[in-house]
């Protein structure tokens, strides 16, 4: 079954024009910024479980907006104490 969902979620993603890319297999540190980012997401927002309490358009909103903030108001020690928008704007 996850094998389905895979399949449906590739497609999807071509459908819309967003291309994909694996990482090499037993090589944790090609995507170690994004695996950073998901445990910030997941720190500073939706925790480590799914809730099945809470709705499916809650937590989007909740992302929706913690994005907002990670992006526009959080600042980044590594973006020298900027946001992502403020490095953005200086390039």
């Amino acid at each position: 079954m996850v094998q389905n969902m895979d399949v449906t979620f590739e497609q999807v993603l071509k459908n819309k024009g967003i291309a994909t890319r694996h990482t090499r297999l037993h090589r944790p540190n090609d995507n170690a910024h994004i695996e950073r980012f998901n445990r910030t997401i997941q720190t500073e927002c939706i925790g480590y479980y799914w809730n099945r309490s809470v709705t499916l358009q809650s937590q989007k909103d909740k992302l929706t907006k913690y994005l907002d903030h990670y992006n526009t108001k959080r600042v980044h020690l590594k973006l020298k104490y900027r946001t992502p928008a403020q490095m953005l704007q200086s390039s």
